[in-house]
Formats: C-alpha cells, sequence, structure tokens
C-alpha cells in the first residue's frame, strides 16, 4: 500500500543525525543529476510521482538502505546437493508492511530474476537469478553506522543493493556474481552471500569494505578472498554449510 511505503521511508529518513539530512539531501540530488543510472533514475522518478514523495527524500533512503540492513544469511547443501539459501530481515519494524517480492520478465514474459525488497528502494537486499546464482546482503557490524560513507558518492562508489541488482542484470553465472560483488567499490562495509542455482553446489561469503575483500583476521593474516561452500583449511572446514550472521 502507498501509505506503508510513505511510513518507512519517512521512519528510514528520521534515523540519519539532523545534522548531516541537509549534507545527505545534497549529496543525493547531486548524484542524480550527475551519476545515476538506469534503471534506478526513471524508478525512483516514477516512485515519487506515484507516491507524492519528494525525489529527495527517496533518493536518499535509498542510499542509506545498505547502512541498516543487519541480518543473518546462511547457504547450506543436503546429503542429495540440493542447495539451501535462507536469510532474515532485521529492518526497522515498518519496514514489515512494505516489503514486496517481484518477478522481472523480459517482453516475452520470461523470468529474468526475482526480488525481495522494500516498496521504493530500487536495489536489492534479496535476489534469485533462475539457473544463475542467489544473492542476499547483510550489514557489516560497527559499533556506529558509518553515516559518513554516503560521502563517497562522489568517488564513483556504488550503492551497495544495488550492485547486487546489477549482477542480476548483467550476470550470468555464480562466478562472475562473486567477481562483480568482489571487485566492485561500494558505498559502504558489507556482505553478500551468493549460491549457485545452476546445480553446481556452489556458495560464498564475501567480506567488504568499501574498495576490497578484507575477511576476517586469522592468526594476524587477513584473509582477502570470498570464503566458499566446501572449502577447506580456513577456520576449519565448509563441507556443507557456512553462514554470517550479526
Amino acid at each position: 500500500k502507498k501509505q506503508d511505503a510513505i511510513n518507512a521511508f519517512t521512519v528510514m529518513l528520521d534515523m540519519i543525525p539532523e545534522a548531516l539530512q541537509p549534507t545527505f539531501e545534497d549529496i543525493a540530488m547531486q548524484f542524480w543529476r550527475n551519476d545515476m543510472t538506469e534503471p534506478y533514475k526513471s524508478e525512483i522518478e516514477y516512485f515519487s510521482e506515484c507516491s507524492g514523495l519528494e525525489l529527495k527524500d527517496l533518493i536518499t533512503v535509498n542510499l542509506i538502505y545498505d547502512l541498516v540492513a543487519v541480518c543473518t544469511s546462511i547457504v547450506a547443501m543436503d546429503k542429495d546437493g540440493k542447495i539451501y539459501h535462507a536469510r532474515n530481515f532485521d529492518f526497522p519494524t515498518v519496514l514489515r508492511n512494505d516489503t514486496v517480492n517481484l518477478i522481472f520478465v523480459d517482453g516475452d514474459n520470461n523470468t529474468l530474476y526475482e526480488t525481495a525488497t522494500a516498496a521504493g528502494y530500487v536495489g536489492v537486499p534479496s535476489g534469485d537469478k533462475p539457473n544463475g546464482f542467489a544473492i542476499t546482503m547483510d550489514e557489516r557490524y560497527a559499533l556506529q553506522v558509518p553515516w559518513e560513507n554516503i560521502l563517497d558518492l562522489e568517488k564513483g562508489y556504488f550503492p551497495d543493493g544495488w550492485l547486487i541488482r546489477e549482477a542480476l542484470i548483467k550476470d550470468k553465472t555464480f562466478d562472475e556474481a562473486v567477481n562483480r560483488l568482489s571487485n566492485t567499490d561500494i558505498i559502504a562495509p558489507i556482505y553478500y552471500i551468493v549460491a549457485g542455482t545452476d546445480n553446481s553446489g556452489s556458495g560464498a561469503i564475501i567480506t567488504r569494505n568499501q574498495t576490497a575483500v578484507n575477511g576476517p583476521i586469522i592468526n594476524g593474516v587477513e584473509y582477502t578472498k570470498p570464503l566458499f561452500l566446501n572449502q577447506t583449511g580456513f577456520i576449519g572446514n565448509h563441507e556443507w554449510y557456512i553462514v554470517e550472521t550479526n
């Protein structure tokens, strides 16, 4: 419902420290004018027209969404090789009524990809590409929300959840998606959790800072690669499941 989306976006805006709101709005509008690409730009403009929400507010919430997505995700494989990819949504409670499942299709009504998201958010917290891969994202926990990371839009850094949608649109395989999610500069530290949906038994957790994979530090050594399902010799063996939790 339209009112549920308006309520959700109002609560999200109120989460931003008051002193930072004017700066965020300026950066959001500059990003919209100069750097925002399709399909994101047209979708946000259309949602603004339909909801009555101001364009600057819609853009701002879309950009700070990634900073509050706590959550837990797991990829597991049963004895028959079937992959299970699950997650919960630890988002603000008001988003519960704004949660939607979307199916994107081509001109012949073939499913391109599916998402579970919030109405008005053009990124993807959870997405699935048939015969390819599924992705979820979880916030990389910090003692304080890194609000200042939004400033890095000016460096060309990409919104985290929008990058998942880029993968769903442009990538065909699990490996292509893992490569994109590992190597693109992003606004906020995040965990990307990826599962193969192509019967390959593939799974990965990608621990990201803004510019690189920088997984946990073990015995003083920083791990700089994704952690894969079936991987051995690193923090024990991961023969049938991997999990990221906040």
